[in-house]
């Protein structure tokens, strides 16, 4: 439908409603669903207004782990009560290109990367926990913000997906840390069995 959907679409999919979800949104995300591609938040996230926070969870299926329960923890209670969370912005420029710019300093921020020289498929079944991290230093800052920045490159064969994870101190104190993360890039930007009638399609 993505030349000409149907009127139907604007009441039965979900996607026509974004704009009224005004609430905070948290969304936890597993790098190796075996049900969801990492990199779908692509997808919806930017069309949803704020507040709303992203966490992927590397080296996770669909169960993801403990450390999720801590960050649905501490956004349950920073809405009690009332406290604000760490204020950033990120992007992704063309898959290559990975930035964020941080009003409230971050305790660490990490790279996570993966990389399958065969397929496009990141499924914890497939590659195993072969996410690996490494520590990001600040490439700016100006005032109180401070900016991260990493530019990747495809691999020589197959596909490498990549995402970058900021710790902060927990708002409300209820976890040790608080941990969120910028949408996945997988370079390259290709379908490795893409149809014509699929392109521009969401």
């Amino acid at each position: 439908f993505a030349s000409d959907p149907p009127p139907s679409l604007e009441i039965i999919d979900p996607y026509a409603y974004c704009q009224q979800l005004t609430l905070p949104k948290l969304i936890i995300n597993s790098t190796g669903d075996r049900f969801f591609l990492p990199d779908s938040s692509q997808f919806y996230y930017a069309a949803l207004p704020d507040p709303k926070y992203l966490r992927y969870v590397p080296n996770t299926d669909h169960e993801l782990d403990a450390s999720a329960n801590e960050t649905l923890r501490s956004f349950y209670a920073a809405i009690i009560a009332n406290q604000p969370w760490p204020e950033f912005s990120w992007e992704i420029s063309e898959g290559e290109k990975m930035a964020i710019s941080a009003k409230d300093m971050p305790l660490e921020v990490r790279l996570w990367q993966a990389s399958n020289p065969t397929s496009r498929d990141f499924r914890l079944q497939t590659i195993g926990p072969a996410w690996k991290s490494t520590i990001l230093e600040p490439t700016r800052r100006f005032g109180e913000r401070v900016e991260y920045e990493v530019r990747l490159s495809p691999p020589d064969h197959g596909w490498q997906a990549a995402l970058m994870e900021l710790t902060f101190p927990d708002p409300c104190g209820v976890a040790q840390s608080l941990t969120l993360t910028t949408g996945v890039a997988v370079l390259p930007d290709t379908l490795p069995y893409a149809l014509d009638f699929l392109k521009g399609a969401r």
